[in-house]
């Protein structure tokens, strides 16, 4: 029993020291980028954004993990089946007016296009000229994919997060 607490105890010390990692980068000194910062699930416990002493930078990070900030879904079919009635009418010869109802089922094929979709941004955070700005989501905020930021002018970016499994 003594043994198991202790390695319980030293389990949950060794992933509480080793949980938290701390990513800093400069993006796009020159102008306009995309870069892929974090490339993996995790959840985001802050992000700082420092803007240069000249330039306001606006920057944007993206759920991907990537570069890529799109994906396709590609086209496929879709069978719709649905229970109705079926009504015929028709006039004879002799002028009688006969009107017939069935029930049936109905079997249509439907075709769905491509289509593509962006993927979800996490936040948009402006930091004016000589500016730091930090955002802190309340119990942390769980991204899918990973970190990619998109900037419009130079900034100094730091991400504190905590990997998933």
């Amino acid at each position: 029993m003594k043994k198991q607490l202790i390695m319980i105890t030293s389990l949950i010390l060794a992933l509480a020291f080793n949980a938290n990692a701390q990513i800093t980068t400069t993006v796009s000194p020159t102008g306009a980028s995309t870069n892929s910062i974090v490339a993996n699930s995790a959840r985001i416990l802050s992000i700082t954004v420092t803007a240069s002493a000249t330039n306001t930078a606006t920057v944007r990070f993206v759920d991907s993990g990537t570069t890529n900030l799109t994906y396709t879904i590609g086209s496929y079919t879709n069978t719709i089946t649905y229970a109705t009635n079926i009504v015929s009418s028709f006039v004879t010869f002799t002028g009688v007016t006969n009107n017939t109802t069935n029930a049936g089922v109905y079997t249509v094929v439907n075709t769905v296009a491509a289509s593509t979709n962006s993927y979800p941004t996490i936040t948009t955070i402006a930091a004016g000229a000589n500016a730091t700005v930090t955002w802190t989501p309340a119990p942390g905020q769980i991204v899918i994919r990973g970190v990619t930021s998109t900037n419009d002018l130079p900034a100094d970016i730091t991400i504190r997060y905590v990997n998933s499994l």
